[in-house]
């Protein structure tokens, strides 16, 4: 997995992205439209926004925008409902 900042790395060349969840203390992968996945990235690896939604069933629902992350209520952790910066991955240079 390569950095690409202190919050997004990319996978391979498989055209997957991934951030550190804060709510459920992992990661998070998505697939580009690029590469036959759903999502689309705006290329800013320092505050990335991600659409459309990511959902992860069962756990965690959220949009990715300017480097927050908001957490819908449907999300099953403490931080459904809120808005908070996208973290650092643990152990990452801020």
């Amino acid at each position: 997995m390569g950095a690409l900042s202190p919050i997004l790395r990319s996978i391979d060349r498989a055209g997957k992205l991934a951030f550190y969840c804060p709510g459920c203390r992992t990661e998070h992968v998505v697939r580009l439209k690029t590469h036959g996945g759903p999502h689309e990235w705006d290329g800013n690896a320092k505050a990335p926004t991600l659409t459309p939604s990511i959902l992860y069933p069962g756990a965690c629902h959220s949009f990715v925008t300017n480097g927050r992350i908001q957490f819908l209520g449907d999300c099953t952790h403490e931080l459904a409902g809120q808005t908070v910066d996208l973290p650092p991955w643990p152990g990452a240079d801020p």
